[in-house]
């Protein structure tokens, strides 16, 4: 067992690093649309294998398989050929000629973000089983978000304000002490509470995330802040 449940996660990106370079020659032109069908169909052959080959395990069994970096590569692949489509494609300057363009966009995707959360509340027992939310809700919540990105960086005003504030600046800052301090701490203080009659998320909630905040700005001044400028300084030595 893992000592932290959402070190899951890193395996798969460290694998993503390294087929990233094999990727990147698609990165032209037409050719991200070869990226986009690769990345699907790989993505959709290994889900069915998964769903398949261990038909008779465990949900955790096939979901464990399942995310291995050939079931995710959709959303690689989609994070890839967006900022392709920012950076050359020419969206930027599209969406920036007109700004009615980005607002409908940010509403677009915003609505279709929407929509993949009620499909997975409401259906998520068919999850890696035969079905379309298998194959299918992944790639689409990757398409909205994506799309929310990139009506983000056109300027859309309320995203704008939504993401360019002090407040979630800071937390984008310490967002990977975020990520690795959340689960941990979420277990702590519900086991270092007395079980109490009712709903625990009220109060469990916002202690959670303070804790998680605090241990996040830490491990952001005291760690990976002197990490990054030791490995700063001594890549400037080496050049």
């Amino acid at each position: 067992p893992l000592l932290n449940q959402v070190w899951w996660t890193l395996p798969i990106e460290f694998s993503f690093y390294l087929v990233l370079p094999l990727l990147a020659g698609l990165l032209r032109g037409w050719r991200v649309l070869w990226l986009l069908l690769l990345a699907m169909g790989i993505m959709m052959a290994w889900r069915w294998l998964a769903i398949t080959v261990l038909a008779d395990a465990p949900p955790d069994a096939r979901r464990a398989l399942g995310y291995q970096l050939p079931g995710a590569l959709d959303s690689f692949a989609m994070g890839m050929v967006a900022a392709f489509l920012y950076q050359r494609g020419g969206v930027a300057a599209w969406l920036g000629a007109r700004p009615w363009r980005r607002e409908w966009l940010a509403l677009a995707s915003a609505s279709l973000g929407l929509g993949l959360l009620y499909w997975v509340h409401y259906d998520y027992r068919a999850y890696w089983s035969p079905s379309a939310i298998t194959f299918l809700w992944t790639a689409l919540f990757s398409v909205a978000t994506a799309a929310l990105i990139l009506a983000a960086a056109a300027g859309s005003w309320p995203l704008r304000r939504i993401f360019a504030n002090r407040l979630a600046l800071y937390l984008g800052t310490v967002s990977y002490g975020i990520y690795l301090w959340h689960y941990p701490l979420l277990g702590w203080l519900a086991a270092a509470v007395p079980a109490r009659p009712g709903y625990a998320l009220f109060w469990l909630l916002p202690a959670c995330l303070a804790a998680t905040v605090m241990a996040a700005t830490a491990s952001w001044r005291w760690v990976e802040q002197p990490v990054i400028a030791w490995v700063r300084l001594a890549l400037a030595r080496r050049g």
